[in-house]
């Protein structure tokens, strides 16, 4: 050290003797082994006992500072962190001693007449939020721990954005969450001003696109909707109706509605629901939302929509409520030993315009005879064996064979979508169609569907995570 200091004596005294200007170039080197210097710096510090001491500030005194240089670096004792100057963006943080808060997620904006409810999701950890309608942190509003604010006085039909920081002991989120809204700060009546309440319903899917879905929403009742939910209504953000059907409700309770959606986005997506006309007649439908009628047997009276045709004995319901195996309503086609039975239950349906598309259905069955077959078809125009397009059969060929647990099925009919065809649910007690006459052996069989649907997916029915918004009026 005494030489570094000895040697820039020496120069200042020699540039002051020579009456030259104080410019020193070259290589320095401070600390240990003076002599030796790396080739490539212009300084260099070498010590095993200290370090480098650069300085230290708030983040007021850091903002004082004039023009800062690129590469420019300092402590700051505001955020506890090691700050470099770069562009774009100012100064950034090398390493904090604390953590800052992670972002929340936004959820799904509430709209009325010229104002948003901005919400969003609690972040673990945090003292509290700060919201501000530009992306200006240090006027931002204090919420505490609220995750939601009200903006009022926004234009109609305009997309508009705000920001929010979450904060703990170390600071705020170096960047904010941009709240984002594009369906405008008003109540757009898509369906009539005599509709005058409405909720937007948030959907998060995680399984990539959709098409053609039906999402289940579980409504608790408002006392603005009519008692038996037949004033309610369902629009996109674009105000294109949606085909609904109400399973099921508990007068003035709750109701279980099958939404369908023609396609469902990964990620974040909303509908809205309107209500609020006591004078309003259900829309609900069933064949609309599932492209089949009473394809879960539950409705009573069960199995409307369905038809059915028997030659010999046996029996064929669409609404028989004593499954063997089980206490669910379900369809059965039921064979006497020795009954020559030749069943239908059938349905005409008009498939979407969409592949791939598929029958799913749930299935249990059972047989005891010689070449009886049990299945689906579609396509029929008859109820002959080999009229319609087989999709799935199971044969009985000298054995018996049971399956006594409700079973997936999909079979795939995309060949035959945007067309009206007929579903047929079959037993054979023979391949021919002579009623005179049976295959020898024990005859019998039956055959129980449920759930049957028409659908894109060709995997079980997955719930998709469902919000649904606070009331606004919508006049």
């Amino acid at each position: 050290m005494n030489f570094v200091k000895h040697y820039f004596t020496f120069l200042v005294f020699a540039c002051g003797f020579l009456g030259t200007a104080p410019l020193v170039q070259g290589q320095v080197k401070m600390g240990q082994n003076v002599q030796t210097i790396d080739s490539s710096a212009v300084l260099e510090l070498e010590s095993t006992k200290r370090g480098i001491l650069i300085p230290r500030m708030s983040s007021l005194q850091r903002d004082s500072i004039l023009n800062p240089a690129i590469g420019l670096q300092i402590v700051n004792t505001t955020t506890n962190c090691l700050q470099i100057y770069f562009l774009p963006g100012g100064w950034q943080n090398i390493y904090c001693g604390c953590q800052f808060p992670i972002l929340p997620q936004q959820l799904i904006q509430s709209n009325s007449s010229n104002s948003i409810l901005w919400s969003w999701t609690s972040v673990t950890g945090v003292l509290g939020y700060k919201w501000n309608d530009t992306n200006h942190y240090a006027t931002a509003l204090d919420l505490a721990l609220n995750t939601s604010n009200l903006e009022s006085g926004l234009n109609c039909q305009t997309t508009d954005t705000a920001y929010v920081w979450p904060y703990n002991s170390c600071g705020a989120a170096l960047q904010p969450l941009v709240l984002i809204d594009s369906s405008g700060a008003c109540c757009l009546n898509c369906v009539g001003n005599s509709f005058a309440y409405r909720r937007s319903i948030g959907f998060n899917n995680p399984q990539g696109f959709i098409k053609q879905h039906q999402v289940l929403l579980n409504l608790t009742y408002s006392a603005n909707m009519r008692s038996d939910f037949a004033d309610l209504r369902f629009t996109d953000t674009l105000c294109s109706s949606l085909s609904y059907w109400i399973e099921s409700y508990v007068s003035g309770t709750s109701a279980k509605v099958w939404v369908r959606l023609d396609s469902l986005p990964s990620g974040q997506s909303k509908i809205y629901m309107y209500y609020g006309n006591q004078n309003a007649q259900t829309q609900s439908n069933e064949a609309s939302t599932f492209f089949l009628l009473n394809g879960n047997f539950e409705q009573l009276p069960a199995g409307t929509g369905w038809s059915v045709y028997t030659s010999g004995a046996g029996a064929v319901n669409a609404g028989f409520t004593g499954d063997v195996f089980a206490g669910a309503r379900s369809a059965r086609i039921f064979e006497n030993y020795r009954g020559c039975l030749r069943a239908y239950l059938h349905q005409t349906v008009t498939l979407p315009n969409t592949t791939p598309l598929y029958l799913h259905y749930k299935k249990k069955h059972w047989y005891n005879n010689w070449g009886g077959y049990v299945g689906f078809k579609i396509g029929g125009t008859n109820f002959n064996y080999n009229n319609g397009t087989t999709l799935s059969t199971f044969l009985g060929s000298g054995g018996s064979n049971t399956q006594n647990v409700w079973t997936d099925y999909w079979d795939n009919i995309s060949a035959f979508a945007g067309q009206t065809v007929r579903i047929d649910a079959f037993y054979h007690d023979d391949v021919d169609w002579d009623p005179t006459y049976c295959s020898f052996g024990d005859h019998g069989a039956w055959l129980l569907v449920d759930n049957m649907s028409i659908t894109t997916q060709n995997t079980p029915y997955q719930a998709i995570g469902v919000s649904i918004g606070t009331e606004t009026n919508c006049p």
